[in-house]
């Protein structure tokens, strides 16, 4: 049962690098958002979200794929609605 904490230990980590690093996009997402006001732009922008998703997909190995999809999905969609 050690070695399940040593993972249990390293997942936590990890968590806390993901926390931050949301974090730091959310704030820049903020920001841009509030460029696209101050320029009239559309907040959604379904091309750049599109090249966005393939260029993210195709750094992820095959079998983790859908699961990081639906992840960066709702990164998106919390990131479009901080731009509102």
């Amino acid at each position: 049962m050690e070695k399940l904490q040593e993972y249990r230990e390293e997942i936590e980590r990890i968590d806390e690098e993901l926390a931050k690093l949301i974090c730091k996009r959310m704030d820049i997402s903020l920001k841009i958002g509030q460029l696209k006001k101050e320029n009239n732009l559309s907040i959604y922008d379904p091309k750049r979200e599109e090249a966005l998703r393939e260029k993210n997909l195709s750094r992820i190995e095959e079998k983790y794929r859908k699961g990081y999809n639906e992840v960066f999905s709702a990164i998106l969609k919390v990131s479009k609605d901080l731009q509102l």
